[in-house]
């Protein structure tokens, strides 16, 4: 194995690596994110739907995103089009009443084997590749592949999101490649689904009246409105937060819970302490990449959502992580659906929503784990938040009614599941930074397994010990 070795992208700016503080891969990535911000603006007011046709805007797309794919990943680059193409196929020529779930298995299935290759020739490396965009692309196509399996069944049969999603026919290969390498999003997203990248395409995402503003109903008259406010305060907090990307991994490094002082020689409150700041802290590297993947996508037009009340531009419709929500909630469902948000839609919308109820979010987070790849790690922390959440509906069905008869009480609930969520988070997403199986079972042994232990106190207890009668669960429902 050649751990380290594994990145093949272009090494034109491998001498400004002494210089600024970034391994290659990290450069290029960075140095791709700008030059997006850059040509994005140029794309959004100079090649705006209103002057340029979708179709010249489309080879633009592609065009750009397949030069930056092949200067951030070489030949590499190859598996996007291999991915994307074979899906494209299935969904042209495979059956009508199946192809959406040949385009999952192989959308999905190519991810696993290059997470496979990967984790083979750079095991536990972090280097920047391919399985980025191809994890994206997976989303795309599967959920593209599902909106054209929709556009052919009865509309009594769809919900009101699958109705609005739903397309009757197959874009054309210049659509559907510009959609797969858009330039602005082909890196690490987010997910744009493809109803909204045809409507940003074509400008009609503009189509939104503005309260504020009086219209003639022409489309002419609908201002294209700017994201500039939206994309400097995306771009402060993204440099906010690279600095503590930087500077908290020397202060509080999470390799230390891998040491045998850490496991053995500390006590048990110092254990957990030191998790929640070292863990929380790791998140900064993800709201700096959600961020900063916001805003470029922002600068090309993509994102908008409309007006609030005051007229004012909303550019939220693409927002990845909701930090706020994600660092004061008091549930853990609420927390992973503040985290990822894009991924999550896709996961609801191909997955939880397509399976029965009976299942619950199993296969969501079974999926979610196969899609990170084969690290331990990954399996840990997702089938063990399936667990957690599954204990917290329980919780919240049976033992919540019992704090919201009295002001006191449920301050004191608050309080407790506030405390709680936190530890949750960073206990469930341990695992996830420390990838094997042995150092993460000896992290869990080190906590006593507890936040397992107090998640099944209930699950045991109201299934097996005192379930509760099948007409009040019905009515909590």
């Amino acid at each position: 194995m050649t751990t380290g070795t594994f990145y093949v992208g272009s090494r034109l700016l491998e001498p400004l690596c002494a210089v600024i503080p970034l391994p290659i891969d990290q450069l290029n990535f960075l140095v791709c994110q700008l030059f997006s911000m850059w040509f994005g603006h140029i794309f959004r007011t100079k090649m705006s739907p209103k002057t340029i046709p979708p179709y010249y805007r489309h080879i633009t797309e592609i065009v750009v995103g397949l030069g930056l794919s092949y200067f951030c990943f070489g030949y590499q680059m190859l598996h996007m089009f291999a991915q994307s193409t074979m899906c494209y196929a299935l969904m042209k020529y495979g059956p009508q009443t199946s192809r959406h779930l040949m385009v999952f298995v192989v959308g999905l299935g190519y991810v696993c084997v290059c997470h496979i290759y990967r984790q083979y020739y750079d095991y536990g490396g972090y280097t920047m590749d391919v399985t980025s965009p191809l994890m994206i692309i997976a989303e795309k196509v599967s959920s593209l592949a599902w909106a054209l399996h929709d556009g052919s069944v009865p509309e009594e049969k769809l919900s009101s999101d699958q109705k609005a999603e739903k397309i009757k026919e197959l874009p054309e290969p210049v659509t559907f490649y510009s959609y797969i390498f858009c330039f602005h999003g082909f890196m690490i997203g987010p997910l744009v689904f493809f109803s909204e990248y045809r409507d940003f395409i074509n400008g009609t995402n503009y189509d939104k009246p503005n309260p504020s503003k009086v219209s003639n109903g022409t489309k002419d008259d609908v201002e294209s409105p700017s994201p500039k406010d939206a994309v400097i305060k995306k771009c402060i907090q993204a440099a906010i937060f690279s600095v503590l990307m930087v500077v908290t991994p020397k202060i509080v490094p999470y390799d230390y819970m891998f040491t045998d002082e850490y496991l053995y020689e500390s006590t048990f409150i110092y254990r957990m302490l030191y998790m929640l700041v070292s863990v929380t802290m790791i998140r900064s590297k993800y709201y700096t990449a959600f961020l900063l993947s916001e805003a470029v996508n922002n600068v090309a037009g993509l994102g908008f959502n409309g007006y609030d009340s005051n007229g004012e531009p909303k550019w939220d419709l693409l927002n990845n992580v909701n930090i706020w929500t994600l660092e004061t909630c008091t549930s853990m469902k609420v927390n992973i659906d503040s985290w990822n948000i894009r991924t999550a839609l896709w996961l609801r919308r191909c997955v939880y929503d397509r399976v029965p109820r009976k299942y619950g979010v199993w296969p969501v987070f079974l999926v979610t784990s196969l899609w990170h790849g084969f690290y331990p790690g990954y399996y840990i922390t997702f089938l063990s938040a399936a667990f957690v959440i599954t204990a917290g509906r329980i919780i919240r069905r049976n033992i919540r009614p019992k704090f919201q008869t009295d002001e006191t009480l449920k301050q004191i609930y608050e309080v407790i599941t506030f405390i709680g969520t936190r530890f949750a988070n960073v206990y469930l997403c341990a695992p996830h930074c420390l990838l094997e199986f042995m150092p993460n079972l000896r992290l869990y042994w080190s906590q006593y397994f507890i936040v397992h232990v107090v998640s099944a106190a209930p699950v045991v207890y109201y299934t097996f010990i005192n379930p509760p009668k099948k007409d009040k669960v019905e009515k909590s429902q």
